[in-house]
């Protein structure tokens, strides 16, 4: 739109919501919150940074730990959606 950019500006710390089950045993799964922890980026052929995953401290404990990480830090990984803004 006129207004909008298309992108959702990401800051450390702040809170996240997961939207998609991504392990449900594991407990990351669709509502579970968190904290953005890491934020790890590539830069594109016109030098623009554009994201490619981030560390997410969940909130309600994986109770997994992936390697590499600490307990609770989970890998969240670029995804697309479309989103409608109604104001």
């Amino acid at each position: 739109t006129k207004h909008w950019s298309g992108k959702i500006p990401l800051v450390l710390g702040m809170p996240i919501m997961m939207n998609q089950n991504s392990n449900v045993e594991g407990g990351i799964i669709n509502g579970s919150r968190g904290i953005l922890k890491q934020i790890h980026y590539e830069l594109n052929t016109h030098g623009e940074h554009v994201l490619t995953s981030c560390i997410v401290v969940l909130d309600s404990g994986s109770g997994e730990c992936i390697i590499y990480l600490p307990l609770d830090h989970v890998p969240v990984l670029r995804n697309s959606v479309d989103i409608t803004i109604v104001h």
